[in-house]
């Protein structure tokens, strides 16, 4: 099933007919501020964007099928499991491998994991298809990780920053002359209280 994106928004009769026009998707001038020439700019579709989150979403959702798929197949393999469970398995593993890359949104993915299916298919021994299979199961791994890390990553920055801060404040409060008489005359009353 192929989603498109419609590059026209058609607008509401209730517009104002200037309204309706700039609804349309026409392509209007825009008036630079030498008025001498203008510039026109294709009508933008804000649901594209959408439309994209779905479609690498729809592709991650598949590379993780693909990742369980071979931990399948290599569990059944390792188990030495009959002949017909090990021929399901590969065809699963086939299936999903096309699957992702009619799902992937880059042509060059797309063409890899086409290749890395094909070679599957035309592997004759079992440790030529395992080899495949760890290349795929590396590259589903770091893809399939990378959101973590990332955010992982934004957390450590974000708390060394703060802690950084913190330390640079204490530091201030501690040098600057009218900070240490604040500070003294805190801890006096303190002591006063109780």
């Amino acid at each position: 099933m192929m989603l498109e994106a419609k590059s026209v928004v058609d607008a509401p009769p209730s517009y104002p007919p200037e309204e309706a026009e700039v609804l349309s998707g026409k392509e209007l001038p825009i008036e630079s501020e030498d008025t001498s020439s203008s510039t026109t700019y294709p009508p933008v579709d804000i649901r594209s964007a959408t439309y994209t989150e779905d479609k690498e979403r729809h592709f991650r959702d598949l590379a993780v099928q693909l990742h369980g798929s071979i931990g399948t197949y290599t569990t059944a393999r390792s188990e030495n499991r009959d002949e017909e469970m090990m021929k399901r398995n590969q065809g699963n593993v086939f299936r999903l491998m096309n699957e992702v890359a009619d799902a992937a949104p880059d042509p060059e993915v797309k063409a890899h994991y086409r290749d890395k299916a094909t070679k599957f298919s035309k592997a004759s021994s079992m440790n030529e298809k395992d080899r495949i299979l760890q290349d795929i199961g590396r590259g589903l791994i770091i893809m399939i990780s990378a959101p973590f890390a990332i955010a992982a990553a934004a957390l450590f920055v974000s708390g060394t920053l703060i802690q950084g801060v913190g330390r640079l404040l204490k530091e201030v409060a501690l040098v600057h002359p009218i900070m240490r008489k604040w500070l003294k005359k805190r801890k006096h009353a303190e002591w006063k209280l109780k």
